[in-house]
């Protein structure tokens, strides 16, 4: 499904793009939870108590 996210008409993703096919991979490949603790470790939590100015 993330193949077909477009932006104002335009892929999202252009996998193509060496670039752009080697990070999706990176993402899809980033399932076990060990290791999505291990990359954001010490990044700020986004929760409802810390989105005041992005509602307003």
């Amino acid at each position: 499904m993330p193949l077909e996210y477009r932006i104002n008409g335009h892929p999202a993703l252009d996998v193509s793009v060496p670039a752009q096919r080697q990070k999706l991979d990176e993402l899809v490949t980033m399932t076990d939870a060990d290791t999505v603790r291990r990359r954001f470790h010490g990044l700020r939590i986004i929760t409802d108590d810390n989105m005041g100015v992005e509602w307003r």
